[in-house]
């Protein structure tokens, strides 16, 4: 227990050794902050190894390796620039500590505190590049979000106290009853949370704040707003007592990861693309938590931060990349008949789920909100399946393409059974059976139709809609 806690203490020092100007100087304060971030990683790779609860440790080591990696790339590309390079780095190491503070914090009070510091530190990343009107009106948007999931935790904080007379998360999940305060609770986590990971209505400033840095860009979507799954997550004992919490969890994560999802697709920008993509992301996450699939959320808030960390900082070099990759192995695709395409668009994804059901037999059944996991592993594979089937250039390609469909498909349903039982208590199984119901049968019809290939054209009215709501906020002159 004691590595754990100490995990955040490396970058929390230097951050405050660089306000005090303690530490000074461009060179210094770069490898003070790197070398911070290194620590954390090491220690939280120990903790994870050893003494620490295994949800802690994990979320803490995925955090700590994308502030390592961030770090190092913001020491080298941010010197010399317009932004001002000591105080970047502090608000960064501030941040990191700040998350992985909430990543470890047993106590209520500790989580507040360090969730409104994260908050603050964020804000100041997001109008760092100071020459940008644009840049410092989402980052006041930002800091206006906050503030209301700052409110959340008072209202949670003193009625737990009012109610339960303790800040601890274990002895409170112990006490905790259904009942009018508990749903109190559980709401303000849910509210606190959707603040935080910019989920509908709270969700202009993500994708609108795209002056930042890249290296704030890539921490801010792999590792900060993630923080609503890393709060629902830990609090689950809670949350899967109030069913109000839940559908609220549900429904705007559902209405959020359909928006995002539908904005991305129209959007031309690469960093704006990716930001609406975060957006339908993070309420898909907060929907998997709604539905009590909080081992699938956690799986989801690592794997996504470390897909988007990488995606962010590699966004400059990979556009002109893959350009040219595509012209130089262009072939066009190989015309398959439909009924055939059919099969093979469905039958890798369905191969997949059959092989995971051999290796896990009961353990996959009675995985919490099994029924939407299932749904989700076989739709997305079948998508990919059918991308496959359009794409390939020859039967060789759609074989290959066929096999690495089932082999992703079984490795999901085996990662996410495998997290579930490695942290055991620390999450309760626990399935919203209507909602898992609803949004288990939406994603498998969803991804029925796209094995099947019938691509429903929206109304040229939604396209439209979407093409407005994410539109890049026009560029004012500095």
């Amino acid at each position: 227990m004691f590595m754990i806690a100490a995990v955040p203490l490396a970058p929390a020092l230097v951050a405050l050794l660089v306000a005090l100007r303690v530490v000074h100087g461009d060179r210094a304060v770069a490898r003070w902050v790197v070398g911070a971030a290194a620590v954390a990683a090491a220690l939280s790779l120990i903790a994870l190894c050893f003494d620490a609860p295994h949800l802690s440790a994990l979320v803490a080591t995925a955090v700590a390796l994308i502030a390592l990696i961030v770090s190092s790339f913001a020491a080298r590309s941010m010197q010399g620039g317009s932004v001002p390079y000591a105080p970047f780095l502090a608000l960064l190491a501030g941040a990191t500590a700040g998350s992985l503070t909430i990543a470890v914090a047993s106590d209520l009070r500790v989580l507040a505190a360090a969730w409104i510091a994260t908050g603050l530190c964020a804000s100041g990343l997001l109008g760092a590049a100071r020459e940008s009107p644009a840049a410092r009106r989402w980052a006041l948007r930002h800091l206006a979000v906050e503030r209301i999931g700052d409110l959340a935790w008072i209202v949670l904080l003193v009625t737990t106290w009012r109610i339960y007379h303790t800040f601890d998360l274990a002895t409170l999940s112990r006490l905790a009853t259904p009942g009018a305060a508990t749903t109190a609770i559980a709401v303000a986590l849910v509210i606190a949370g959707i603040t935080r990971s910019a989920l509908v209505p709270f969700h202009a400033w993500l994708p609108n704040s795209m002056e930042a840095p890249t290296s704030v860009s890539a921490f801010m979507h792999a590792g900060i707003v993630n923080g609503a799954g890393v709060l629902l997550a830990k609090t689950a004992a809670l949350i899967v007592l109030a069913p109000s919490a839940l559908t609220l969890a549900a429904v705007l994560g559902g209405v959020t990861a359909a928006l995002g999802a539908t904005i991305a697709l129209v959007r031309p920008e690469t960093k704006r693309r990716l930001g609406w993509s975060t957006v339908a992301q993070m309420g898909f996450m907060v929907l998997q938590c709604g539905c009590g699939a909080f081992a699938a959320a956690v799986v989801h808030l690592v794997a996504h931060g470390g897909y988007k960390s990488a995606a962010f900082l590699g966004a400059a070099g990979s556009i002109e990349e893959h350009k040219l990759l595509r012209l130089a192995t262009y072939r066009p695709p190989q015309q398959m008949h439909a009924a055939l395409g059919v099969i093979v668009a469905l039958t890798p994804a369905t191969l997949g789920v059959g092989l995971a059901a051999v290796v896990l037999r009961e353990r996959l059944v009675e995985l919490p909100a099994a029924a939407l996991i299932v749904a989700i592993a076989w739709a997305t594979g079948t998508s990919a399946a059918r991308r496959c089937v359009e794409r390939a250039v020859d039967a060789g390609a759609r074989i290959v393409g066929s096999v690495v469909v089932c082999a992703a498909v079984a490795a999901y349903l085996v990662c996410v059974t495998v997290i579930d039982a490695w942290l055991g208590t620390a999450i309760p199984h626990f399935t919203f059976a209507p909602v898992t119901a609803i949004v288990a049968g939406v994603v498998a019809i969803a991804g029925l139709l796209e094995g099947l290939g019938l691509q429903l054209r929206p109304p040229d009215a939604l396209y439209t809609l979407a093409l407005t709501e994410g539109r890049a906020t026009r560029m004012e002159p500095a």
